[in-house]
Parts: C-alpha cells; sequence; structure tokens
C-alpha cells in the first residue's frame, strides 16, 4: 500500500515538473559532468535555456558565477526550435571551468531576465551547484613519498675545486669591470656635438639593410644606445648602460617633461621587448620607432648661442 502511494507521488510530481517544463515561458537547467575533481582537473558546465517564441531574453550572463574557477573554454550555441508542437526553442551554454585550488566550491543559481508576452520582466533560475576541488596526494600516493636523503659531505677535492672556480669567476667578473668602467665616459667624452652625432647616427642606421637581413634585434641595439649617448650628453648623466627604470628616474631628476618621459619610456619598454624577450614587431612599428628616436632628439635638441653670448666670448 505505501508502495502504491510513493509511486503515485513520484508520478505526480513528474507530470507538475512536465507541465511546468512545457508551458512555462522560459526553463533554464544547468548540469556539471562531474561534482568531485581533482586539482587542475577540468569540468564541463552545461547550462540549457528553452523558451518560447513570444518572450525576449534581456540578460544571460554567467561568468560572473564562476569567479572562482579559470574558464578555459566556452562555446554557445545559437537558439533554434526544438519542440516544434509546443514551439519551444532551446540553447546551449557550454564552459570548461578549473581550478587549483582545494575545497568544496558552491555555485549559486543562474538567473535569467526576460520579458514575457505581456511585456513584464521576469526572471528563471537554475537550482545550486557544487564542485569538490582534492588534492592529488590521498593516503595511498603520500605514503610513496620517500623521505629527503641525508646531507653528502663534499669531499676536500671537490670543495677546492668548487672554491677555485668560485674564484676564476670572481676575478673574470673584477677584470672585466676594472678595464670596461671608463668606456661610457670615454664615449661621451669624445662627441663635442652630440646632435650631430645623434642625427648621423640615426642616418646610418636608416640606410643600412639590418631590417631586411632580418637583424631586428641588432637595430633596435643601435637605436637605443644612440638615443642613451645623446640624452647622457644633453642631461649631463650617464643612462647609457642603465635599465629603463634608473634612466626614467635619473632624467625625472632632472626636471625633464612629464609627456617627454612617457613617450621615452614607451620608446625604451619596446626596445627591451625587441632585445630581452624575442619580440619580432612589424615594419610599421620599427618605423614607428626609429621615428620617434628623431623626435626624441628634436625635443631636446640643444639652443644655438646667441649672437651677444658669442661677442662677449670673444672680447674675453
Amino acid at each position: 500500500m505505501k508502495k502504491s502511494v510513493l509511486i503515485c507521488v513520484n508520478l505526480w510530481l513528474l507530470i507538475l515538473f512536465l507541465v511546468r517544463f512545457l508551458f512555462a515561458d522560459v526553463a533554464v537547467f544547468a548540469h556539471l559532468d562531474k561534482n568531485k575533481i581533482t586539482i587542475g582537473d577540468n569540468v564541463r558546465l552545461t547550462i540549457i535555456l528553452e523558451y518560447t517564441d513570444d518572450v525576449k531574453i534581456s540578460s544571460a550572463a554567467f561568468e560572473g558565477n564562476l569567479s572562482s574557477f579559470e574558464i578555459k573554454d566556452y562555446k554557445f550555441s545559437q537558439g533554434r526550435k526544438k519542440y516544434i508542437i509546443f514551439g519551444r526553442y532551446v540553447k546551449k551554454y557550454e564552459y570548461l571551468i578549473s581550478t587549483f585550488t582545494t575545497g568544496i566550491y558552491p555555485i549559486s543559481p543562474f538567473s535569467i531576465s526576460f520579458a514575457n508576452s505581456a511585456g513584464v520582466i521576469v526572471q528563471a533560475q537554475t537550482q545550486p551547484l557544487k564542485i569538490e576541488v582534492v588534492s592529488l596526494l590521498d593516503k595511498e600516493s603520500a605514503a610513496d613519498i620517500k623521505d629527503i636523503k641525508p646531507p653528502v659531505n663534499i669531499k676536500s677535492k671537490s670543495f677546492k675545486y668548487i672554491i677555485s672556480v668560485l674564484l676564476l669567476i670572481f676575478l673574470t667578473l673584477f677584470l672585466r669591470k676594472f678595464f670596461h668602467k671608463d668606456l661610457p665616459s670615454a664615449i661621451l667624452s669624445e662627441i663635442d656635438d652630440p646632435y650631430k652625432y645623434a642625427v648621423d647616427e640615426l642616418a646610418k642606421l636608416e640606410n643600412a639593410n639590418l631590417i631586411k637581413e632580418g637583424k631586428v634585434k641588432e637595430f633596435f641595439i643601435i637605436l637605443t644606445r644612440t638615443v642613451r649617448i645623446y640624452l647622457s650628453k644633453i642631461f649631463g648623466v650617464n643612462i647609457i648602460d642603465m635599465t629603463t627604470y634608473e634612466a626614467i628616474r635619473i632624467l625625472r631628476e632632472k626636471n625633464t617633461d612629464k609627456k617627454f618621459l612617457m613617450d621615452l619610456r614607451k620608446f625604451f619598454d619596446c626596445a627591451d621587448l625587441v632585445k630581452f624577450a624575442k619580440y619580432i614587431p612589424d615594419e610599421k612599428v620599427i618605423i614607428f620607432n626609429l621615428e620617434t628616436a628623431k623626435n626624441i632628439i628634436e625635443i631636446v635638441k640643444p639652443l644655438p648661442p646667441k649672437i651677444s653670448e658669442i661677442k662677449n666670448g670673444v672680447k674675453q
């Protein structure tokens, strides 16, 4: 008797669900292909939207509910007619999500806002979901992890060999620094007219075939070094071998124009990407940086001495 009553109740609930599903303006459902994963595993979330042709969907954004996950891929299907008899359409949203932190992650219900046939804005939402993320190290795998080996004593010969290598490296660095420490200063001291120097160097670079030969990195090395030598001579500070950050900081202390420093930093940053990050810009970007270098030189071009100053100098 109890069994038959239970069956009748379940059938009645099923009929109510079907009636609600077939005759509701909008019905939305969410499904996970798995509820328990290990760190880094992917979970496919599917959201199915069923609606009649007389409603207007005003919002269907679900990414906000997935802020705790990394969305690796997503796919949306176009609305298509599914039930010809009932005139209903179906639309599917699929997300591939993952996370690298253990724990239980509840996913709040996904909501759909729409205007029904009477023009009233209402909402439909899914059931809440939950994903459990566990560690890769369960009890069995943790038992397989072996302890680290005890420290190994270095033999006397090996220790002497390591000390010798370190001393050789230190000596090499010291000699290199000693013999090259005055090189940037020597370059600056040889330049009498920085403007002429920079213009001539950029003209040589522009007429060279480095870009056609694919030597983009060499092109930017010469380009930025010319600008750095020029600015070092103009502002009286040596920024030839400084990093971009150090060079901008030093020039800022010289009360240099902020707009000029912003353009200069962009120029140096682009060149750094080419020189150190293997970035290969297209020809338009290369030409743009060459023109930027010319503009930098023109902006801080030294003013010619006044006639009165020349006469005073001659009189003296």
